[in-house]
């Protein structure tokens, strides 16, 4: 039974103290992404697709505590790079084309909104950690080739 004593199994449960929560959740996701430019004075966006989080904690001080060995485990360091278009590998330095697609790992800060699941989870912070090159982790996932080839211009733009 959690703390509070009435959240069922609606709640997360932190990797370095273990202690339960709701909110604010912080995260580190690792997924594929990609920066789309556009012409003119419009943003660039960074759209990320198949992501997960590799790391729940309850506080900023858990997650700073545990934030190396979690990269370190995927052979990356954390070297906080920008969008691009061109960032460094975090695990051989090489150049990162970021208007493709190419794996990454972030660092979150959520407002997660619960009904009788999880029903919308709000990010608050979002905060690139590392990425890597193709020749370190190619894009072969089968979801991510289909979900890229599938999208067009009217997606993006």
């Amino acid at each position: 039974m959690n703390e509070a004593g009435d959240w069922g199994d609606n709640f997360y449960t932190c990797m370095v103290c273990e202690k339960q929560f709701r909110n604010p959740l912080f995260e580190i996701a690792r997924g594929y992404e990609r920066t789309v430019f556009y012409c003119g004075d419009r943003m660039p966006m960074v759209e990320p697709i198949e992501s997960e989080g590799v790391g729940t904690y309850c506080s900023p001080a858990c997650l700073n505590h545990d934030r190396n060995r979690l990269l370190e485990r995927d052979n990356v360091r954390a070297t906080y790079p920008g969008i691009g278009p061109i960032e460094s590998c975090s695990r051989c330095g090489k150049p990162v084309d970021m208007t493709q697609y190419h794996m990454a790992w972030t660092e979150e800060k959520l407002h997660c909104e619960w009904g009788r699941f999880i029903d919308v989870l709000q990010p608050i912070f979002v905060e690139s950690l590392a990425v890597v090159c193709q020749q370190c982790v190619p894009v072969a996932n089968a979801a991510v080739e289909q979900k890229t080839s599938s999208l067009t211009v009217a997606d993006v733009a």
